[in-house]
């Protein structure tokens, strides 16, 4: 290109630097691009800006995001001892977990009271569940029961709990008698777990 340039005189030149701007005003105008929206080095050095401000946003929305997520999973793992239940009877889904486990394990309950619901050291979204229990058999068999209760997540606790022998003399089995407990989230506490929403503060 270069070489051909020197070999125009100067009249070619100025027909062919006419041309070439012809043709670019003819691209221009066809391509429906205005001169100002061409990409000049300005609008480019623009442009690339823009786009490290935005590429700036996401990752601080992500950054964001990320330590919700975190803070979320670290609520979750302190929730685990607490029952999540948003629209059945608590009083049911409590006994109805103590059964169960009580059928896996081959033990018979000889007699559940029903469950009773109460507020807990005045907490808004955190209620009570209490019921009492009779459980006759061996020893081995209390104990398959004691195991899984201990370790259940959500989690029952013993708020009164005694093992007696069926006869101290000549004990064949035993019986125990006990209160359990089950500490109950609130509805809107277990929507906020689920990430479905907020809850208000703690209050009497």
């Amino acid at each position: 290109m270069r070489r051909l340039w020197q070999h125009l005189n100067g009249k070619q030149r100025l027909m062919a630097v006419a041309v070439l701007v012809f043709a670019g005003l003819l691209l221009v105008q066809y391509s429906g691009v205005l001169p100002s929206e061409l990409p000049l080095p300005d609008s480019i050095r623009a442009l690339q800006a823009k786009r490290a401000e935005l590429q700036e946003r996401v990752r601080m929305l992500r950054l964001r995001q990320e330590r919700e997520e975190r803070v979320l999973a670290g609520i979750k793992a302190l929730a685990a001892p607490f029952w999540e239940v948003e629209r059945s009877s608590p009083e049911a889904v409590v006994t109805a977990e103590f059964q169960r486990l009580a059928r896996e394990n081959q033990v018979r309950i000889a007699t559940i009271r029903q469950a009773r619901t109460r507020e807990y050291l005045g907490l808004k979204h955190v209620r009570e569940v209490e019921f009492d229990v009779q459980v006759n058999g061996t020893m081995k068999e209390i104990s398959r029961l004691l195991t899984p209760l201990g370790t259940a997540r959500p989690a029952f606790f013993w708020s009164q709990c005694t093992i007696r022998p069926d006869n101290p003399k000549t004990p064949k089995t035993v019986r125990l008698n006990g209160k359990l407990r089950a500490l109950v989230l609130s509805a809107e506490a277990t929507r906020f777990l689920a990430g479905e929403g907020s809850v208000d503060g703690e209050g009497g």
